[in-house]
């Protein structure tokens, strides 16, 4: 589905893929409470583990960012295990909020959401 609808990003370097990222309006989270109108979801965002504290993440992750806003979404919307702390750091240093917890999938997950302005 996220091939076929072009959801799914994915990052290369040397024509070999080191990250992924699907954003969209999936429409799972819409049951849990969110201070955005209309935002998209992030989900499977990931950077293969030899390019990890190499502000690669950061990079991949702002593109991201870039992308909802020219589809027009207001925001992004995700949700973060608790005990993956790499993704934790990396949502809080590029301004996303932690809105929330829950439990999901067999796991618990903080809920975190990045409202766009205009300068971010």
């Amino acid at each position: 589905m996220e091939i076929k609808n072009n959801y799914l990003s994915v990052l290369k370097k040397d024509r070999q893929i080191i990250g992924v990222a699907s954003l969209c309006s999936f429409d799972e989270l819409k049951d849990l409470k969110w201070d955005l109108k209309n935002p998209c979801e992030l989900s499977r965002f990931g950077i293969d583990h030899v390019y990890h504290k190499k502000g690669i993440g950061m990079i991949f992750l702002n593109h991201i960012i870039n992308v909802a806003r020219k589809k027009g979404f207001d925001g992004i919307i995700l949700l973060v295990s608790k005990v993956n702390y790499a993704a934790l750091k990396l949502y809080n240093k590029s301004g996303f909020e932690n809105c929330g917890e829950t439990f999901r999938y067999d796991s618990e997950y903080y809920c975190y959401q990045k409202a766009f302005t205009s300068n971010t």
